[in-house]
């Protein structure tokens, strides 16, 4: 399962990436570098629990 997750919030990041690379306008450049923003702290906090758990 949080393999999963990982592998969609890394697709999820190319996206917002490609949006940010080829947004039209300053607000969906901002728009996308915020996405971009909450998926690497979503990132961030799935790698914690991987410590966690393969401390355990």
């Amino acid at each position: 399962m949080r393999i999963e997750l990982v592998e969609k919030s890394k697709e999820l990041e190319a996206g917002y990436w490609e949006l940010a690379k080829n947004g039209d306008n300053s607000s969906a450049k901002v728009g996308a570098l915020n996405g971009i923003l909450a998926v690497q702290k979503y990132q961030a906090f799935l790698a914690g629990i991987n410590q966690v758990m393969e401390s355990k």
